[in-house]
């Protein structure tokens, strides 16, 4: 969802679309099957990392024990950033978002996840350890690699590697803060840090070099993110309305963990 024709629709039919409140039907129902009502959706940013070791690939029984071969650079550098119980460790990744209040402790606790069963139908044999549930999880940033790509079929050691990183963001995040934070940690692991394809020069001036590609950052200061407090009046109508209809099978979730393209609206429309 969103894009340019959203945003151009919203700038240019601002007073027809004014309204007091905005409901989307959009994202996943609880595994439960039960009614689902979610006040609010994380944003997200994204960066493509290229390590380089040499400016091409290079004969493994030639050159094995000399040239450093760039996928191993690339899965050191990336383990560097995520403990092994799952926790990333890059300096101030967590650090925007406050302590969940006592409401918002309750609203999560009260959603009736079962992880157990959902480990048996996904096949996870563990979960990770940077949250005590699925919920409080979807409360945090979070850190993932969409693809790694590197080397090739026969016996040559690869002189670069790429990896897509993707964080999605609660509504504290930045994106650009974000992204300065992944730059940073990669530049703390000894890498000069350059935004295009590096020449020979270039390669042979510096021990380790990456290539990062920021995404688009999004909306200022959101990323996309957006949260409605469950106290806001229209909020509580339509959670009560949806009470009347289902009763206790309504399952409220305060985040929902994609992304949903309201922040336009919230935006423009205020």
């Amino acid at each position: 969802g969103g894009g340019t024709s959203l945003a151009a629709a919203l700038k240019n039919h601002r007073e027809q679309l004014q309204t007091d409140v905005l409901v989307f039907l959009d994202g996943p129902q609880h595994p439960t099957g039960r009614p689902t009502m979610y006040y609010g959706a994380r944003g997200g940013t994204s960066l493509q990392v290229t390590v380089y070791t040499a400016k091409g690939g290079m004969h493994s029984g030639n050159y094995g024990n000399w040239m450093p071969d760039a996928n191993v650079r690339l899965a050191q550098l990336i383990s560097s950033m995520v403990d092994a119980n799952g926790k990333v460790v890059i300096d101030g990744f967590y650090s925007d978002v406050v302590p969940l209040p006592p409401g918002a402790v309750k609203m999560i606790e009260a959603v009736p996840d079962d992880s157990a069963a959902m480990q048996k139908l996904y096949g996870v044999g563990s979960t990770h350890g940077a949250a005590r549930s699925l919920q409080e999880g979807l409360s945090l940033p979070s850190f993932s690699v969409h693809l790694m790509k590197g080397g090739e079929v026969g016996g040559v050691i690869p002189g670069n590697a790429t990896a897509d990183i993707a964080m999605r963001l609660e509504k504290e995040n930045s994106p650009q803060v974000m992204q300065d934070r992944v730059v940073a940690h990669i530049r703390k692991q000894g890498y000069f840090i350059t935004d295009k394809d590096p020449d020979v020069a270039m390669l042979a001036s510096h021990p380790k070099i990456a290539k990062v590609t920021r995404a688009n950052r999004g909306p200022a200061g959101a990323g996309g993110a957006w949260r409605t407090d469950p106290a806001n009046p229209q909020a509580a109508f339509i959670a009560g309305a949806l009470r009347a209809a289902y009763g206790d099978r309504l399952v409220q979730l305060r985040t929902l963990g994609g992304t949903v393209p309201a922040s336009g609206f919230i935006d423009t429309l205020q």
